[in-house]
């Protein structure tokens, strides 16, 4: 037994031997190890965190920041909320490669055939130029719309490329809020997941019904007929909304029902929906779901696609204007977009912050190049957004990168970035960019406001749809 206490060896959490003449463990210094599971090699990574030595002058020497599942160094909540009441254990969920191939499947011909469809659209109808706006104009509500909408789009691609909330929650939750990123402002999961999918049918349905009323000029050909000169009226409000503003969620949660990529066993009706555990994939109730979505996707976004320059000719009060293929590139370029959230993104953070930034880049060397507005100014300012989103998405694909660090020096190079891009575009304005709109004071714009969404199909415009 002496010879026993008497040995010294290594063990998990440091040297290790016994105290002479007793049983106890000789109180050295220990070595605190964090173990992390690494899925690329499929093996667990142990590395040195922090020494603990109870009898020393620095009890505790801290080697590395801790580092926590995810490769991240944010220290989780002490609180497990389980969000999900699904109905097996979540130690049987493995990733579903079958369903996973289907998703990229399914993704890639929904945007090869928006492609195709918005080709068609613009080579047939909308091949055209806006008309330069070259004199001052009074500003307009739809001309102040369309500035606002320049931020709304910005935070809305703050919210589709990689997250941003480990270097600061509020500039996400802010871009979610203007993208109306439902999911991610509530959790739109299981039941009420399902509610918000009646509700994008619900509102495609009306949609349909306001698109051909306005196509067809039905409220002239009808005009006695009270609930179609009420349709009418509302489509002047809803087109904008429904046809532009709701692309992307609507887009965005069709193309969910179809995100079957987990799965408790190896079959397609063992996988489940991503937005709702209790819905099992391929059988029952999510036949009749892909079904509707489907459809959806076949009756909303072609007419989307064609309606989005369409609302901008019927308004009378409008000085600028979108370019019709601006719109056009702008489609495709969303779509893809919500296609690599519902496959890249899920799959590889990091390759889908890369991809996200190059395509925006693209996105904004062409939108410099081509004019995506009337007014030369409000281009300009499209093109510098565009600019910022590349600098917001490149730093957080490097911060994913190297752990997502909460440091404030991130938050600093982000905020300073965007405003060398500001005073830049400012200088650059002021030099090449005249204003052309201007603001009387003392006009009354209620009647503005009152009349800006007010179709005007005079004589004064004729467009052809055959």
């Amino acid at each position: 037994m002496e010879a026993v206490r008497k040995q010294i060896f290594t063990g998990c959490s440091g040297t290790v031997r016994v105290e002479p003449d007793t049983n106890n463990r000789f109180i050295n210094f220990l070595v605190l190890k964090n173990a992390l599971w690494n899925p690329a090699t499929n093996s667990v990574q142990v590395s040195n965190a922090a020494y603990w030595n109870p009898t020393g002058s620095d009890v505790l020497t801290i080697l590395q920041p801790l580092k926590y599942a995810g490769n991240t160094t944010i220290k989780p909540s002490d609180f497990r909320v389980v969000l999900n009441n699904c109905p097996f254990p979540e130690k049987e969920i493995r990733t579903f490669d079958k369903g996973r191939y289907l998703v990229f499947g399914i993704c890639i011909a929904v945007a090869v055939a928006t492609a195709g469809v918005t080709i068609v659209i613009w080579k047939k109808w909308w091949n055209i130029r806006a008309e330069d706006l070259k004199e001052r104009k009074e500003i307009s509500v739809p001309d102040a719309i369309m500035a606002a909408t320049i931020v709304i789009e910005f935070f809305q691609l703050l919210a589709m490329g990689p997250d941003i909330t480990p270097i600061n929650s509020l500039i996400s939750d802010i871009g979610k809020s203007f993208s109306l990123d439902f999911e991610s402002l509530i959790q739109v999961r299981n039941d009420v997941f399902l509610i918000f999918l009646d509700v994008v049918f619900g509102s495609i349905i009306l949609w349909v019904i306001l698109s051909v009323i306005v196509l067809f000029r039905l409220d002239e050909i009808f005009n006695r007929v009270a609930i179609i000169r009420h349709l009418s009226s509302l489509s002047d409000y809803l087109m904008p909304v429904l046809g532009n503003l709701l692309f992307i969620p609507f887009m965005s949660g069709l193309l969910d029902v179809f995100v079957c990529d987990k799965s408790i066993g190896d079959d397609f009706t063992q996988s489940f929906m991503y937005k709702d555990c209790n819905q099992f994939c391929w059988e029952n109730d999510h036949i009749i779901y892909v079904t509707f979505a489907f459809i959806g996707i076949i009756l909303y976004e072609p007419l989307a696609i064609f309606c989005r320059p369409l609302w901008q000719e019927f308004q009378s009060l409008a000085h600028v204007k979108y370019s019709p293929r601006h719109l056009m590139l702008k489609t495709i370029f969303q779509i893809t977009l919500i296609v690599m959230n519902k496959t890249v993104k899920r799959a590889q953070d990091i390759a889908h912050g890369a991809i996200f930034t190059f395509f925006v880049l693209v996105f904004a060397v062409f939108t410099h190049g081509h004019k995506a507005y009337n007014y030369p100014r409000f281009s300009w300012w499209l093109t510098l957004s565009l600019f910022g989103i590349v600098w917001e998405s490149f730093l957080t694909t490097i911060n994913i990168g190297i752990g997502n660090s909460d440091s404030l020096v991130w938050v600093f190079i982000l905020i300073a970035g965007w405003g060398i891009i500001g005073i830049i575009g400012l200088w650059v304005q002021k030099k090449k960019y005249p204003s052309l709109l201007f603001r009387s004071k003392g006009k009354d714009t209620s009647n503005l406001f009152k009349f800006a969404f007010t179709l005007t199909r005079g004589k004064s415009k004729v467009i052809s749809f055959k």
